[in-house]
């Protein structure tokens, strides 16, 4: 089974995927990253 990155929408081997929670409209959701995504949204959170 492979998962489909939340940015990029790229499938993701599930020993690559990453799942974020996000608040999206008051409603939290646990969406899958790559890691190219997953290294970005760790460093966009840095700032």
């Amino acid at each position: 089974m492979t998962y489909r990155c939340f940015y990029c929408d790229y499938d993701v081997d599930p020993e690559d995927v990453h799942f974020v929670t996000f608040k999206i409209m008051e409603q939290e959701r646990e969406e899958p990253l790559c890691k190219h995504c997953y290294g970005e949204w760790l460093e966009g959170i840095k700032e």
